[in-house]
């Protein structure tokens, strides 16, 4: 215990090894279990971080500065802290000053003068010899690199501010705060726009926000197979996004006199513009597999054959056919002419009629693929089966099914399954459903705004932040609340309308038969909430009945992320008055 006297004496700190191996000794299991342990060991590592923190000329501040307060009062405590560390610690002024000065002059949205390049290199300079004379353990580094990143992305040397970022992007960890979302927002957007995107460098940094919270997962937590398919954080369509927002991180009237960023049309951002060129656009059966491009500035690619199916061309389709054009051949984005066709019968459109089914009668007559039967497409996570629902067509459920689409196959941005799916539009059409509120309030949730930015291209903001910030601005203005608020019931009830509960419920029990898991577990808006759950809640009997058949567990619960207790399917029952349920079911009341 020699170590922890001399730590109790404020005269040094113990090794974090020796706290590790503290209650790992034999001995310490007579006195402690195993939570206690595990407790202890935390409480200490923390303890000697903070007095680790105190041994720092800005720490021994913060700590001072900061006790007692509570983050309703803060009383600027930042500001509080660096004045006194400048009156504590002289050397830290001219640091400081510099640092203040670069930050103003290099200033991305500031229209600069034509000595600025010139200047800031120099003041660059000057900045560097100070920052290894104050801190020479480089805790100030990224300060340094992001500065110098600046300057080359200014002065148009896009490859080395790339680089300059990478490393102002490793520097920052711990030590740059909320500056660290911003060094990550530039640098995703310079390195977005090189000719060659360095992918491993993207992962990296979006990896981080979504480890500092500021993006939600890919996978949302999700522990299936299908999380395998998002677990680099990165998908294709991120790319040109993050380099379509380049423009309004780096404006051009920012950059520094004869600079000139890389030529782009504005085509990044947004919904996909048709053309009379496109519309015009005829067959080839010569080359049946050709893919083309379509829409004015953002482009883009898709087979010809899914692209007449999207424009109804029956002609086209069947000389595309006739001509041996792929079935199983994806666009871009991951549709196929079969959801294409399947997304003509959509009943959930306000003012648009179900198109033609014989579309879907020809293609479904077509051997596919499973993957291609299985594919989601990119942004919005499009996939047969939840789009077949939204058809409120029984025989086209069964006709997927039958071509072999699995029951379970996750789609849609919160990833749930399809019975998942068909159960929530039960809720509904019964008007259980909170889905009124959701779309008619500025979301908070990182999954609503994910949802957000898919559908509109990341036009609003390249962040969730950004997002957020933007929904806020635009509900202050009282009329587009109202106009919000119309648009949002005009969908509900279109939905509600749509929707017949009888072939809903044919469609659940179709799935239920095929195999669908009533236990799967989602992620989102509840996570651990199952198919069978959500069947309790809406007091659907049946549907139950079924599910506890084909294996339901009526003792599964799922973790309250408000309360922090495991709720079951009886309190789920209980809580939304499911009487059917709890009488027949749970034999209660």
């Amino acid at each position: 215990m020699g170590s922890y006297t001399i730590w109790f004496t404020a005269s040094q700190l113990p090794a974090l090894s020796s706290l590790s191996a503290l209650f790992s000794q034999q001995d310490a299991g007579k006195f402690f279990d195993e939570i206690q342990r595990t407790r202890l060991r935390a409480l200490l590592v923390t303890a000697r971080a903070v007095d680790y923190y105190r041994t720092l000329t800005f720490g021994e501040v913060a700590i001072e500065r900061t006790q007692g307060r509570s983050p309703a009062n803060p009383q600027d405590i930042h500001s509080r802290i660096v004045d006194e560390c400048l009156l504590k610690a002289p050397q830290f002024k001219q640091i400081a000053k510099l640092n203040t000065m670069l930050a103003t002059l290099l200033n991305p949205g500031r229209k600069k003068a034509s000595t600025d390049q010139a200047f800031t290199q120099q003041l660059l300079t000057h900045f560097k010899i100070f920052l290894q004379k104050v801190a020479p353990s480089g805790s100030l580094s990224y300060c340094q690199s992001w500065h110098e990143a600046r300057w080359l992305t200014l002065s148009g040397k896009l490859n080395r501010a790339a680089e300059a970022y990478q490393r102002a992007f490793e520097q920052s960890y711990f030590h740059a705060g909320p500056n660290q979302g911003l060094i990550i927002q530039e640098a995703l957007a310079v390195a977005a726009i090189l000719p060659s995107p360095p992918k491993t460098f993207l992962r990296q940094l979006r990896n981080a926000q979504v480890v500092l919270g500021l993006e939600v997962s890919l996978d949302l937590g999700d522990r299936t197979a299908v999380s395998s398919r998002y677990d680099k954080h990165l998908e294709n369509w991120f790319i040109p996004q993050y380099r379509g927002h380049f423009p309004r991180i780096f404006p051009s009237d920012g950059a520094f006199p004869g600079t000139e960023y890389p030529q782009q049309e504005p085509d990044f951002l947004g919904s996909i513009l048709v053309t009379d060129e496109d519309l015009a656009k005829k067959p080839s059966t010569k080359d049946p597999n050709r893919k083309i491009k379509i829409g004015q500035l953002r482009q883009k690619r898709m087979p010809q054959l899914t692209y007449f199916v999207w424009r109804e061309n029956a002609d086209a389709v069947e000389k595309l056919l006739d001509a041996g054009a792929n079935v199983n051949q994806l666009s871009d984005a991951g549709d196929s002419a079969l959801l294409q066709a399947v997304q003509l019968l959509d009943v959930t459109t306000p003012n648009q009629k179900p198109g033609d089914d014989s579309f879907f009668t020809l293609l479904s007559e077509k051997p596919h693929e499973p993957e291609v039967l299985n594919a989601t497409t990119q942004k919005k996570r499009l996939s047969l089966l939840t789009a077949a629902i939204n058809t409120n067509r029984l025989d086209v459920v069964r006709k997927l099914l039958d071509m072999g689409c699995a029951p379970d196959s996750r789609a849609g941005i919160e990833l749930s399954t399809p019975l998942y799916y068909c159960i929530q539009k039960i809720g509904l059409v019964k008007g259980k459903s909170e889905v009124l509120k959701q779309i008619t309030q500025v979301p908070q949730d990182q999954v609503l705004l994910e949802s957000i930015r898919r559908y509109t291209s990341g036009s609003l903001g390249m962040t969730l932040e950004a997002q957020r910030q933007y929904l806020e601005r635009v509900a202050s203005n009282p009329r587009y609340n109202s106009i919000h608020q119309a648009a949002g019931k005009i969908l509900v009830e279109t939905e509600r309308k749509s929707f017949d509960l009888d072939v809903l419920r044919a469609m659940a029990g179709l799935l239920i038969e095929q195999g669908a898991d009533p236990n799967a577990e989602q992620n989102y808006p509840i996570p651990g909430y199952t198919p069978l759950m959500l069947a309790i809640e809406s007091d659907e009997l049946d549907l139950v009945n079924r599910m506890v058949s084909a294996g339901g567990i009526l003792e599964k619960t799922y973790l309250d992320q408000n309360s922090g207790k495991w709720v079951t399917p009886l309190q789920i029952a209980t809580e939304f008055q499911a009487h059917s349920v709890l009488k027949e079911v749970f034999g209660k009341g």
